[in-house]
């Protein structure tokens, strides 16, 4: 996207860059939330991931760990709509149990037969569908997933939570990473979360904004989107009209930002089959087949 680029280019590239994100991106994402004494709250998001005939949810390990010290129950809800549907929070996988100096933050849970049968208008994702490459830096990305500004608190059986799904798109981050506690270029990726303009998915400009109607800013305001998948749309050494809806690939999970840089840090998904590979050794022949660990 050049700087000379007029509005209605801008426009256009945005509808391009849109008609080419895959249903997918958000049939395989959920909002994971966490209840106590009637009292349900958004705590993160998720991807629905399969590796032969398991299925899983991935995560950022953050957000389990979360609801384990406040003893929240923990629950899944599609993206595209759907019922809660209940997990054991003791029962996800961590790449670190104390979530000290951890790295990686990534977690895993394995859905039973009775979870599943809950799950309705989903999309698993498959490690065929994730980018390993290490180079990404002409790459266009969107990062889906629930800010908790745009979600209500229940807090009764009749009160109803609401939560809204944001697909934002962005590009590498082009700054300096000196001083940046806790980043590592072969564990992360880190992204551009300042943009000097928001566009919708019409490509006319719009206001970030709070469901009450305040201000809001990216990346300080995007809490609860932790865990989501970041997507790599396509690569802009590419031109955009030769780009396939297809091609669309899952490289990473968002795991924090750097507000001093206006920066959205993701580990790469190399931690996520090199915590299948570690925690479940009956699907290491699958993993095998399409992963870099």
């Amino acid at each position: 996207m050049s700087e000379q680029s007029t509005p209605s280019e801008l426009a256009a590239l945005v509808r391009a860059l849109v008609a080419r994100t895959p249903p997918r991106v958000a049939a395989a994402t959920v909002a994971i939330v966490g209840s106590n004494s009637g009292n349900v709250r958004h705590l993160g998001t998720g991807t629905l991931l399969a590796v032969a005939d398991a299925k899983f949810v991935v995560t950022a390990a953050h957000v389990l760990l979360a609801a384990r010290e406040q003893e929240l129950t923990v629950a899944i809800s599609p993206a595209l709509g759907g019922v809660f549907t209940a997990v054991t929070a003791r029962d996800w996988v961590v790449t670190a149990a104390s979530g000290v100096n951890d790295p990686h933050d990534v977690a895993l849970y394995q859905l039973d037969d009775r979870e599943l049968g809950r799950l309705d208008a989903v999309e698993f994702v498959r490690i065929a569908d994730v980018c390993f490459d290490k180079d990404i830096s002409e790459s266009y990305f969107i990062v889906c997933g629930f800010p908790a500004m745009w979600s209500t608190t229940s807090h009764s059986d009749n009160d109803e939570m609401k939560a809204r799904l944001l697909q934002y798109g962005t590009y590498p981050f082009k700054g300096s990473v000196c001083g940046l506690a806790g980043f590592d270029p072969e564990r992360h990726i880190l992204l551009e979360g300042a943009p000097d303009d928001i566009l919708d998915h019409k490509g006319n400009p719009i206001r970030f904004r709070t469901r009450s109607g305040h201000p809001a800013s990216i990346p300080a305001d995007l809490a609860g989107i932790s865990g989501c998948s970041i997507w790599r749309i396509g690569d802009f050494s590419t031109p955009v009209s030769e780009w396939n809806i297809n091609d669309a690939k899952i490289v990473g999970v968002q795991t924090g930002v750097f507000q001093s840089v206006s920066a959205i840090k993701a580990t790469r998904w190399n931690s996520v089959t090199t915590l299948l590979y570690a925690a479940f050794p009956d699907l290491r022949a699958s993993i095998n087949m399409y992963a870099r660990m």
